[in-house]
C-alpha cells in the first residue's frame, strides 16, 4: 500500500469524528445565544449530536466532544481548566448512552425503550446532575444572583439536553444505526421507506406544514405553536408508512421546523424568547411521544393484519381438506365414479381461466366442481350402484334427494358460496324444468352463475367420455359433438365453444406427444 491509499484510508476513517466535533462545536456555540441566566441555556442542540455521535463512533467519540467544547466555549467555560471540567457532563452522558445502545443493540424487543430510559434519560440527568455541581463549584459572573439558582440550573441543563436528544438525536440514532433501536421488521419497513418516492411526499407534508402555521402566525399575530398541530399528519403518514423508524425522523424534521418558527417569529428579548422556547420543546416531545405511539400502532396493526391472513390461510386450507374429503368419500361411495371429480374440476378451472374468472371466483369453481355431486351423499348406495339405468321414475325421487341434501349443506356457512353454485350447476340454458334433464331452479342464460355453467357442460362430458355400469364410454368426438348439439338449450354455448377449443388444444399436445 503506497503513502496516498494509507492517506486516503485514514482520512476516510477519520472524516466522521471530524465532522462530529465541527457538528458539536457549531451547536454548542448555537446554544450560547439562548442563554438566559449565566452559563445555562435554554436550547442545546449539541445534546442531538452527542446522541448521534454514540451510535455513529463508539466509546472513542467521547473524546472528539470533549475536545470540541474547546472550539467554541461560552458561558462558565472560561479558560482551559473551567472548559475542560464543563465539557465531561456532556461526556458522561456520552458514555451512558453508548453503553445503552450496545445493550439494546442486543435485544430483540423494546430496543427504543431501553435507548429513551437508560440512555437518554438517565444519562442526561447524570449530565445535568454533574453540570449543576460544576456550576455550584465554578459559578460564572452573575451567577449567584439568580434567585434559585441552582434548582432552575439543574431543570434546564436536564431539559434542554432530554429534549434535543430524544428529538433530533432519536432521529440522527434512526439514520445512522437504526439496528440500535428498531426491531427486525421496524427496521424492514424504515429501509423501504427510505425511497424518495416514499418519504419525499412526508418531507414536501412537513413543509407544508410549516408553511400553513407561518401563514396562520403571521394573520393572526399568535404564537407558531398555537397551531402545531397541523404537522400531526406529515407524522401520522410517516408512521404508518414506514414505521416507528420513519415517525422518528420524521420527527426530527418537525421539530427543526417548529423551534425555527418559534425563534424566528419572536424578536423579543432572550428572557421571553426561552419561555417561548420551553412551549415549543413541550410540544415537540409530545410530538416525540406521538411518533412512538403511532409507530408501535402501526406495528401493531401490521402484527393484526399478519394474523388475520395466516388464519384466513389456515381457513382456506382447512375448507379445501373438507372439499376434497368430501369428493372423496362420494367417490368411494359410487363404483365406477373414481377420479370423476378431480377431472371435473381441473378442467372447469382452465375453462373459467379462459373466460376470464377472477382468482377468488376460480377458487369457488374448483369447490363446486368437485362437490358437484354432493347431494348424493344422502342416496343410498345400493341406487347409486345399480347395473341398470335408473326409470324416469326412481330418477325424479333421486332428484329430489339431491335437491335435500343441497340445501342442507347450503347451511354450512363455509361452503354457502360453494353450494349456490352446486345447486344452479343443474339449470338448463333455456330454463326448461321438464324433460330429460329439467332445471329445478328455473333459472335460465346468464342468470344462471357462470361458474355452474361451467360445470354443467364439463361434467357432461367427463360423464359421457367415461364408462357407467350400463352404458359404455362415448369417444371425445362423440361427447362434444353431443355438447353442440345441446348447445343454446341445456349448455351454455360461449362455455362449450370454450371448451372444445381447450380439448382441441389438448387433444393436439396429446398426439404430438404420441408422434415423437
Amino acid at each position: 500500500m503506497n503513502w496516498g491509499e494509507s492517506f486516503s484510508r485514514w482520512a476516510g476513517r477519520g472524516l466522521p469524528f471530524v465532522t462530529v466535533g465541527l457538528a458539536w462545536a457549531f451547536c454548542n456555540r448555537l446554544a450560547s445565544l439562548f442563554e438566559f441566566m449565566p452559563g445555562v441555556s435554554f436550547f442545546f442542540p449539541a445534546a442531538a449530536v452527542t446522541a448521534v455521535a454514540a451510535a455513529w463512533l463508539g466509546p472513542w467519540g467521547a473524546l472528539v466532544v470533549w475536545v470540541a467544547n474547546f472550539l467554541f466555549p461560552w458561558g462558565a467555560a472560561v479558560g482551559p481548566v473551567r472548559t475542560g471540567l464543563f465539557g465531561l457532563p456532556e461526556v458522561v452522558f456520552y458514555l451512558v448512552m453508548v453503553a445503552a445502545l450496545r445493550h439494546a443493540e442486543r435485544q430483540n424487543q423494546h430496543k427504543l425503550v431501553r435507548v429513551v430510559g437508560v440512555g437518554v434519560v438517565l444519562g442526561t440527568l447524570a449530565s445535568a446532575s454533574l453540570g449543576t455541581l460544576l456550576l455550584w463549584l465554578f459559578p460564572p459572573p452573575g451567577f449567584e444572583a439568580v434567585t434559585l439558582r441552582l434548582p432552575v440550573a439543574f431543570v434546564s441543563l436536564w431539559f434542554s439536553d432530554l429534549t434535543a436528544a430524544c428529538t433530533l438525536g432519536l432521529a440522527g440514532i434512526v439514520l445512522v444505526r437504526p439496528q440500535a433501536v428498531l426491531a427486525m421488521e421496524e427496521q424492514a419497513h424504515f429501509r423501504m421507506w427510505q425511497r424518495p418516492q416514499v418519504w419525499g411526499p412526508v418531507l414536501l407534508g412537513a413543509l407544508a406544514a410549516a408553511l400553513v402555521v407561518s401563514v396562520l402566525t403571521s394573520l393572526a399575530h399568535a404564537k407558531p405553536h398555537w397551531f402545531a398541530l397541523f404537522f400531526l399528519p406529515a407524522l401520522a403518514v410517516a408512521a404508518f408508512r414506514g414505521g416507528t423508524g420513519a415517525a422518528l425522523v420524521t420527527n426530527g424534521v418537525i421539530a427543526t421546523l417548529h423551534v425555527a418558527l418559534v425563534v424566528s417569529f419572536d424578536r423579543s428579548p432572550v428572557q421571553r424568547v426561552t419561555l417561548e422556547l420551553g412551549t415549543a420543546y413541550g410540544y415537540v416531545l409530545v410530538f416525540t411521544a406521538m411518533a412512538w405511539l403511532l409507530g408501535s400502532q402501526a406495528a401493531a396493526n401490521r402484527a393484526l393484519v399478519r394474523q388475520v391472513r395466516q388464519q384466513s390461510a389456515a381457513l382456506e386450507e382447512a375448507l379445501e381438506q373438507i372439499v376434497l374429503l368430501l369428493a372423496q368419500a362420494l367417490e368411494a361411495k359410487e363404483r365406477g365414479s373414481r377420479g370423476h371429480a378431480l377431472r371435473v374440476a381441473d378442467l372447469s378451472v382452465k375453462v373459467g381461466e379462459a373466460l376470464g374468472l377472477a382468482p377468488e371466483e376460480l377458487k369457488v369453481l374448483r369447490r363446486a366442481a368437485l362437490l358437484h355431486d354432493v347431494g348424493k351423499v344422502a342416496v343410498a348406495e345400493v341406487v347409486l350402484n345399480q347395473p341398470v339405468e335408473l326409470e324416469p321414475e326412481a330418477k325424479n325421487v333421486l332428484r329430489r334427494q339431491l335437491a335435500q341434501s343441497i340445501v342442507s349443506l347450503q347451511k354450512v356457512e363455509l361452503l354457502r358460496d360453494v353450494m349456490v353454485v352446486v345447486e344452479a350447476a343443474n339449470e338448463r340454458w333455456d330454463g326448461k324444468t321438464s324433460g330429460e334433464y329439467p332445471g329445478r331452479l328455473g333459472l335460465a342464460g346468464e342468470a344462471i352463475p357462470l361458474a355452474a355453467r361451467i360445470i354443467a357442460a364439463v361434467r357432461a362430458y367427463d360423464a359421457m367420455t367415461h364408462p357407467k355400469p350400463w352404458r359404455p364410454a362415448r369417444s371425445r368426438e362423440e361427447a362434444v359433438a353431443e355438447l353442440w348439439r345441446c348447445s343454446g338449450t341445456q349448455f351454455d354455448p360461449q362455455v362449450v365453444r370454450t371448451l372444445t377449443e381447450i380439448l382441441r388444444e389438448r387433444w393436439d399436445v396429446e398426439a404430438d406427444r404420441l408422434a415423437g
